[in-house]
């Protein structure tokens, strides 16, 4: 068993990724406009800091939307997907617009399988997907459940 101590503020939101790109998953803690991560490469004692949203509401995702091996960081506001990149030191911002009806929940996978994350709106009973693959212009609709008790992951 591995114990980290990470976080305990209230609001605090736990997120996994590998954001030093040594194939193991990081500790991350966001919380407001900050990301803390604490990766595995350091023994989990480093501290590695993002600063990236901070809006009330603001949904912290993770995702590699560059392929290059480590997790990027994602917020998803309104409609909008804000993506900080490793490649560029997460100093870099990439936006795409998908999503923005209330009951949307946003979504991270590699669904054409380019080794790039690919940014995903579940509503209702469709999976509404903007893939990499295609400059995130073009989108994917599956059919798939559409109980009110359903969902895509476990809420985040």
């Amino acid at each position: 068993m591995i114990t980290i101590w990470h976080g305990g503020v209230p609001g605090d939101k736990p997120l996994v990724g590998d954001f030093d790109g040594d194939g193991k998953a990081d500790a991350v803690i966001y919380r407001g406009a900050y990301w803390y991560i604490k990766t595995s490469s350091t023994g989990w004692s480093g501290l590695m800091t993002i600063w990236h949203g901070g809006v009330s509401g603001d949904k912290p995702l993770v995702g590699d939307f560059d392929g290059d091996g480590k997790a990027d960081a994602v917020i998803y506001r309104d409609a909008y997907w804000y993506i900080k990149t490793s490649s560029t030191g997460w100093s870099g911002l990439t936006t795409i617009w998908h999503g923005g009806v209330s009951e949307d929940k946003p979504l991270v996978g590699d669904f054409d399988g380019d080794g790039k994350a690919d940014a995903v709106i579940y509503r209702g009973a469709y999976w509404y997907i903007k893939t990499s693959s295609t400059g995130w212009s073009g989108l994917t609709t599956i059919w798939h459940g559409g109980l009110p008790q359903d969902k895509p992951l476990p809420d985040q």
